[in-house]
This record gives C-alpha cells, sequence and structure tokens, in this order.
C-alpha cells in the first residue's frame, strides 16, 4: 500500500518508460502498449505534468483518419497528440499538473465532448473555453456524433507559495517577476527553512508578466484592430476542497464513505525527508487525484522535462516590436458573452484567421494585400522582417508568424520561465512525493522537448537526470527506461 491505503497495481510486473525528444513521439509507444494490452483499451487515465495542455487537435484531421495510425501519427504534433487518443475511446481523463507560470486553463475540473463534427467531418469540441474557440476547434454538441465524455482536471503544482521574498537569481533568467499570490491552490504547499527563505520566491511569474521591452509594447494596444465578441467560459475552479464535480455526476469527495480521498494525509509526509524543505503540506488536490485514479482502468504518466523550466521559442524569432504586433493582429477578445454569441465568435475568428493567412501569402509572394487594417498591418510586418532577415534565424520561415500568432491568440503568450537549479529541484522533490502518494502506472512516458528550444538546451540533461533519479526512487527497480532520441 501507499501512503494513503492504496494498493498499488503493477507492483509485480516491469513498469516501462520511454524517453523522446518531441512529446507527440509518445504517442506510438502507447498504442504499441494498447495493443499489446500492457494499456486498457479504453477509459485510459492521464496524468500529465507539462507546462502546456497539449489539448489541441489537428485542424484538418478528419475523425475517421484516427482510426488509420499513420495518417493519425503524420497528423499530430507537440500540442495535438492527446486528443486524437481521447476521439478514439482510448484516453478518458487527463489530469493536468502545470507549474505556477503555466496560465492557459486555471485550475479546475471540467468535462465536454470530443466528437466528429457532422458537417466537416473533423474531430471538434463541444468545450467553449477560448483555448478551443480561438483555434476554430468549437462545435455544438448537437452538431458531434460518435461523441465521448472527456474529463479534464488541472491542478497547480507550488512549491513556493504563501513567500513574500524575492528569488536572488540573474535577471538573464528571469525577468520582471511577479509576486506570488497568497491565496493560489495546487499540489505540494511547503514552507522553506529561515536558511533557504531569503533565496526562495517570488520565482515565477504568469507569461502575461514580460520582460519590460515586451510589457511596454503591449500597454500601447489597449484594443484589438478587429472587434468581435466571445463567450469565454469561466471554468468552474471556486468549489470546496473536499469535492469534484464532474458533469458525468461522478463525484470524488474526500468525505466519500470508502473512498481513496477518505485517508487523510500526514501533514510531515511531503517533503519530510528534504532538509531544506520543512512543514510541508498538500491540499485535496492529490485526494482528488487518487480518486479519479480509482475511478479509472489505469494509468499513464506523462512528463515533459519543460515542466521544470520552459521558454517561449517565439520571442528568440521576434524583435518585441515585432512580436507585439503580432499579438496585436491575432488578438482574440474575452468578452463574455450569452451562449447563443458562442457561434457568432467562431464565424468571427474564422473572417479574423482567414484574412490573415491571405494576407500573409501576398505579404510573402510581394503582391498586393487587401486593404482592411488587418491585412495593411500583416503587410507592413511582413515587410519589416524581409528587411531584417539577416538577423533572423538562418532557418527562419514566414509561416512562423502564423504559428507565433496561433500561440498568443487568447492567453497573451505562451510560458516563459527559466528555472533555477534551486526551482528544479524543489518541483522535482514535489513531484517524487506526489508520485510517492499514488498508485503505480501502467506506463510512463517523457519528452525532453529541447530541440524545439522548449525545455532550455544547456538545461535538459540535467533535468532529465533528475526526472529519471525520482522515477527509480519511487519505483526502483521495477522501472526499465527506453531511450528514444538522438544524442546531441
Amino acid at each position: 500500500m501507499n501512503n494513503l491505503g492504496c494498493v498499488r497495481s503493477n507492483t509485480n510486473s516491469t513498469l516501462q518508460a520511454v524517453i523522446v525528444e518531441n512529446h507527440h513521439e509518445a504517442l506510438p509507444y502507447i498504442y504499441r502498449a494498447i495493443g499489446r494490452k500492457r494499456l486498457p483499451f479504453d477509459g485510459l487515465t492521464v496524468v500529465h505534468f507539462d507546462s502546456h495542455p497539449d489539448l489541441l487537435i489537428p485542424f484538418d484531421l478528419l475523425a475517421d483518419d484516427v482510426f488509420h495510425k499513420d495518417r493519425l501519427f503524420s497528423s499530430v504534433d507537440i500540442a495535438s497528440w492527446l486528443m486524437p487518443a481521447v476521439y478514439a475511446g482510448h484516453i478518458s481523463t487527463v489530469v493536468w499538473v502545470k507549474p505556477p507560470w503555466a496560465n492557459q486553463f486555471e485550475d479546475c475540473s471540467t468535462s465536454f465532448y470530443v466528437g466528429k463534427h457532422s458537417k466537416s467531418g473533423h474531430i471538434r469540441v463541444s468545450s467553449t473555453d477560448t483555448y478551443y474557440i480561438s483555434d476554430l476547434l468549437y462545435a455544438p454538441e448537437e452538431e458531434l456524433i460518435n461523441k465521448k465524455l472527456f474529463h479534464l482536471h488541472v491542478t497547480t503544482m507550488d512549491p513556493w507559495r504563501n513567500k513574500t521574498s524575492t528569488v536572488n537569481q540573474p535577471t538573464s533568467e528571469v525577468e520582471n517577476l511577479s509576486k506570488v499570490s497568497t491565496d493560489s491552490k495546487g499540489l505540494c504547499q511547503h514552507f522553506v527553512d529561515e536558511n533557504h527563505q531569503d533565496n526562495l520566491l517570488d520565482n515565477y511569474k504568469k507569461s502575461s508578466n514580460t520582460s519590460n521591452d515586451y510589457k511596454d509594447q503591449d500597454e500601447k494596444e489597449s484594443n484589438s484592430s478587429v472587434q468581435q465578441v466571445i463567450k469565454k467560459q469561466k471554468l468552474d475552479c471556486q468549489g470546496k476542497t473536499s469535492q469534484i464535480e464532474i458533469v458525468s455526476n461522478r463525484v470524488f469527495s474526500s468525505q466519500s464513505e470508502g473512498s481513496f480521498a477518505q485517508v487523510a494525509i500526514d501533514s510531515k509526509t511531503i517533503c519530510a525527508d528534504d532538509s531544506s524543505l520543512k512543514h510541508a503540506t498538500t491540499n485535496a488536490d492529490i485526494q482528488q487525484i487518487g480518486a479519479i485514479l480509482n475511478e479509472s482502468k489505469g494509468f499513464l504518466l506523462d512528463i515533459d522535462l519543460d515542466f521544470f523550466s520552459t521558454a517561449n521559442p517565439f520571442r528568440d524569432l521576434f524583435t518585441a516590436e515585432q512580436y507585439a504586433t503580432i499579438k496585436k493582429l491575432y488578438k482574440f477578445p474575452s468578452n463574455v458573452h450569452p451562449v447563443q454569441e458562442w457561434d457568432e465568435s467562431t464565424k468571427c475568428r474564422e473572417e479574423q484567421l482567414d484574412t490573415l493567412k491571405k494576407a500573409l501569402r501576398c505579404a510573402i509572394a510581394g503582391e498586393k494585400t487587401a486593404n482592411d487594417v488587418l491585412s495593411l498591418e500583416m503587410s507592413a510586418l511582413v515587410l519589416e522582417i524581409k528587411e531584417h532577415k539577416d538577423k533572423q534565424l538562418e532557418d527562419f520561415t514566414f509561416d512562423l508568424i502564423h504559428d507565433a500568432g496561433m500561440s498568443c491568440d487568447d492567453i497573451g503568450e505562451l510560458p516563459h520561465h527559466i528555472s533555477t537549479e534551486t526551482e528544479i529541484k524543489d518541483l522535482t522533490k514535489c513531484m517524487e512525493n506526489t508520485l510517492s502518494l499514488l498508485p503505480y502506472p501502467l506506463m510512463i512516458t517523457v519528452a525532453r522537448s529541447s530541440w524545439d528550444d522548449y525545455c532550455p538546451k544547456y538545461q535538459v540533461e540535467n533535468i532529465q537526470k533528475l526526472t529519471v533519479d525520482v522515477l527509480r526512487t519511487v519505483y526502483k527497480n521495477k522501472l526499465q527506461i527506453q531511450l528514444d532520441f538522438e544524442e546531441t
């Protein structure tokens, strides 16, 4: 049994762990494990440690192509590899454990449908969160066929909550760090002793809190050049910590009779063996995760090394002024409007993106663009980048403008926080203690994410070593690790 009184499964068999470079390269291993019956065919829960949710869908992927592995594997990318497996019926729940600087979703529990759009034949979702509407992935539930109910639980692992001191670290690593909210919720809350305290916190920032250059540019654009409406679904994250309610009417409660979550956690259990981290505690999130896992047919542990330290690679591709222009062009307002306007918002977004893509193609080809504001500003941006092309990276392509815009359309921009060694070690320690309280997974996948610079190249080897050490500590001699990436 583990510390929560739950019998661990898979303790008498080998636990396979595979380390890949790009996150979507883990999907073939998952499918292979399903085929070999090492993972259940359906009802799988994924516990996903990552700075990014990875819950998008390839826009042009036909729903029927999900059942053709070659077409599926060639269509997914690092941001869209999980949801096709949801539509295929393999994955039913994702528990996204995120670091404090990730804000694509707020801490919450929610459910929505993933299905085949009756009009287009593509995979779409019924969620009205801007994460999906801004990428044109929303469709009304009544227009979805062969739909699967998907459960998403989001929780923040924050080792540094309730701190008021600032982190002593180089400005080249972290810029303009914001104050930590003292009332935020997350995993592995703990306090630091006096010798460690002065050097450990405010060590993170929301991705919207950027360097002075980026911030100054943002302040210049109070309104988007495109006027449109959008219903921003606020995920209900205000529930009691003893309860988590899911649309399927399953209720996991720390007060439920005979439930996994009923077992109390001793506040000294977490991080108790780390001399630098004292008086550690946790909240009901860890109990809720345990309850979710007990309801599933098995779970896959998935770790992206950018969970511990992450960069926004688009920052290095553009100047602060260029990046500010891109954010302005692709801005997707999050105004709250009635339900009936979600379809209208999707249409407005589709027109906006269509205008931008046409203007981008014309500007790249040196052709005259349309005379609307969006087209003219896109043309000016491309012209400016062309004039300074010698200063851009050698492998720069103008399609990266659109990719950058789609990454910063609704939340500001991608998470960006280059962690210190101390921060990385704190997060790995919290992950170790969290995993030690949970049942054994059926399989482990790890993504390095260094080739695309989401995990800094100069840190990835150390982070990988620390992560492997955690896995060996928790799972001991049951662990068998396979490496599937090219050494740099």
